[in-house]
């Protein structure tokens, strides 16, 4: 990643009057502030008189851009429940660029360690810990470093077989294919995804989601208080508990 390169925050932090933002253009900000603007009043308006305590203690989702989403750059970060100083409620999110060859899916499965730092970061900052810009400087320091296995082709997006070359057979080299291909399936069965992971909250078990660019606005509320079947949201697969 070049040095050049630096982590960015936008939202609302319990220290500060108004939003903040740091190391962001308008590239960035305009949608993502468009989206956060509809996660807060379509949230509110399909959650209703529960919403206050349910947004208070909603998850922290960590997420996964593909190029398209924003720019033509990968894009990954977290964002969690916040506040202003005069109680004007709306998320933190922190966030870092990355180069459009960056495979999505492998970076949420493997970058887990650099994900649970800037959690933490972001946890110190909205207990007032840090301010603003301690955040973002800390944040710089925290390195997340891709290994790619492979590399994209022309043909990535494009309809039709797959097919992965394989310097081994080994059932090591073979799982490191599976972010890649689902990377790929997604790429070709989208324009743009972006990839949701969080822990839980109290009404949200661990949970995993893929969407078309952003999630959609109609069914956001399910991102606060956990009601997925209930705004249609599809379950392909259940959990099997042992």
């Amino acid at each position: 990643m070049s040095s050049d390169v630096k982590p960015g925050l936008y939202g609302k932090l319990p220290a500060y009057g108004d939003f903040i933002f740091r190391n962001l253009n308008s590239t960035f900000i305009n949608p993502w502030d468009e989206w956060l603007q509809h996660f807060i009043s379509g949230s509110q308006e399909q959650i209703g008189e529960e919403w206050l305590n349910i947004y208070l203690t909603s998850p922290i989702w960590r997420f996964v851009f593909s190029p398209g989403v924003i720019d033509d750059k990968v894009w990954a970060g977290l964002m969690m429940p916040s506040v202003d100083r005069v109680g004007r409620y709306f998320p933190i999110s922190l966030v870092m660029p990355f180069q459009a060859n960056v495979c999505p899916v492998n970076f949420l499965m493997n970058q887990r360690n650099w994900f649970n730092e800037i959690e933490s970061l972001c946890l110190s900052a909205l207990d007032g810990a840090i301010d603003a810009d301690e955040l973002v400087e800390t944040l710089a320091g925290i390195i997340a470093q891709p290994q790619e296995s492979f590399q994209p082709t022309a043909n990535l997006g494009e309809m039709g077989p797959m097919i992965f070359g394989l310097s081994t057979g080994d059932e090591e080299q073979v799982s490191s294919t599976i972010p890649y291909m689902l990377n790929a399936a997604l790429t070709t069965g989208l324009s743009s995804f972006s990839l949701w992971q969080t822990e839980g909250s109290e009404l949200i078990s661990p949970s995993l989601f893929s969407c078309q660019g952003l999630p959609p606005i109609g069914s956001i509320g399910s991102m606060l208080d956990g009601q997925w079947q209930a705004r249609n949201w599809k379950i392909p697969y259940n959990i099997q508990l042992v």
